[in-house]
């Protein structure tokens, strides 16, 4: 019994958002049951777009894609300025199309590799704070950059010309505010060359990634149906995954000479470097790296926020068939339409706020950008924050509070312009 709280207690604490949002749920239907109108207060549209999109990002993380991409960024010499520009404008650009989350996922790592290689650990923190700040700000840029840009461009209806016109001039704002600060942080100085081993790229797997991803986007345009979108990302996960533990297996059988070492011909075959058409060295598979379950597109899959978007549809969809809540709500929203959804974003995270206000939202421009510039301000305002914050914990790369100190005040500042410019254009 102590055995399963103490794992209900861990799983509370890793889980947090997905906890509070599960029992909303509950809450509302013991306040006020929908029965089996549940299952139509989820907009599944939405939660099986989002998957696809989790699906493509997955493979291009298995195919080593986007780690090939940073390597090539900031292989040889150059100034801080130019290293720390690209370093930071990766998941400002990537989170456009890999959402903000799996770019911070990708990026920060090596950012911290790149920085202590280099010799410039002291940059580490402003490096990743800005990381932080490219990726929550460059999501905003697309329909399908963060999952509640997907959420509302798909609710509303909205059409891709109107939204850009809306978040291009907040994106254009932070992207170069950003780039000041890099450019006037690492002037006049060169730092030592990085040369860091290529990733092997698996080619094709990228290849159909794009195709997947191609398909995706399509679906947001209502171009190509939801169902033929879902039947294609689940032939490729399952295809990825079972290639990849088929490789696992050889790699297997392959390693044993008895004491280990990989057999003669083939395994030395896998432990070969080769050259890449760019020039550069690339590390093969080897025969001991076998594939682990966290390498699977299967189990790359958030299922957490999946479950904990089921679950805000299944919450605003309930009080949203309650006239007094729908009152309060739609009448606050009706006279601070940015003020609230960015306000709420503070403390319950954007994308929850997100798909809380939707149904009693009187502007979508209005929601969109106060869940969105909302992502900025604390460590909460946007989940893809905190995962920056458990990397660099993790990576032991200094002091927790130091982090925090320059997070906030550095999402203070932007948020502070950002809300500028929306009084000005209002």
């Amino acid at each position: 019994m102590r055995r399963l709280a103490s794992r209900a207690a861990g799983f509370v604490r890793s889980q947090p958002v997905l906890c509070c949002a599960f029992a909303a749920a509950v809450l509302s239907q013991v306040v006020s049951p929908q029965g089996a109108q549940v299952a139509g207060l989820i907009d599944w549209q939405v939660i099986g777009l989002l998957a696809c999109f989790m699906v493509c990002t997955a493979a291009l993380q298995q195919a080593n894609a986007l780690s090939w991409l940073a390597f090539r960024l900031v292989r040889g010499d150059m100034s801080l300025s130019t290293l720390m520009l690209s370093l930071v404008l990766l998941p400002f650009f990537a989170s456009m199309v890999v959402t903000n989350d799996v770019a911070l996922l990708a990026f920060v790592p090596f950012a911290c590799a790149v920085l202590r290689a280099s010799g410039e650990q002291r940059l580490v923190v402003p490096v990743l704070v800005l990381q932080t700040l490219a990726a929550n700000m460059g999501s905003m840029a697309t329909p399908f950059g963060n999952p509640q840009n997907l959420l509302l461009f798909k609710g509303f209806g909205l059409d891709a010309a109107e939204f850009f016109v809306v978040v291009i001039p907040y994106v254009g704002l932070s992207f170069v505010l950003i780039v000041v600060f890099c450019l006037v942080a690492g002037r006049y100085r060169a730092v030592k060359p990085f040369c860091g081993q290529l990733p092997l790229v698996d080619v094709r797997k990228t290849a159909a990634a794009g195709v997947l991803f191609a398909l995706c986007v399509a679906t947001v345009f209502d171009v190509v149906p939801l169902s033929m979108t879902l039947v294609c990302a689940v032939v490729f996960a399952l295809a990825c995954d079972g290639i990849e533990l088929l490789r696992s297996r050889e790699c297997l059988v392959v390693m044993s000479d008895k004491g280990g070492k990989p057999l003669q011909g083939r395994g030395r075959e896998q432990n070969e470097t080769v050259s890449s058409d760019g020039g550069g060295p690339l590390r093969k598979r080897e025969c001991g790296d076998v594939v682990s379950g966290s390498t699977l597109i299967i189990a790359r899959i958030d299922y957490a926020l999946l479950l904990t978007f089921a679950c805000f549809f299944v919450f605003s969809g309930t009080l949203a068939a309650s006239d007094a809540v729908r009152q309060v709500l739609s009448g606050a929203l009706s006279e601070h339409p940015f003020l609230i959804p960015l306000a709420a974003s503070q403390v319950i995270s954007n994308v929850p706020a997100a798909a809380l206000l939707m149904p009693f939202a009187t502007s979508w421009q209005q929601l969109v950008l106060g869940v969105d510039i909302g992502g900025l301000g604390t460590p909460v305002a946007s989940l893809a924050s905190l995962i920056t914050l458990g990397i660099y914990r993790k990576e032991g790369c200094g002091s927790t509070a130091r982090f925090l100190r320059a997070f906030l005040l550095a999402n203070a500042a932007l948020l502070a312009a950002n809300c500028a410019l929306w009084l000005l254009l209002s």
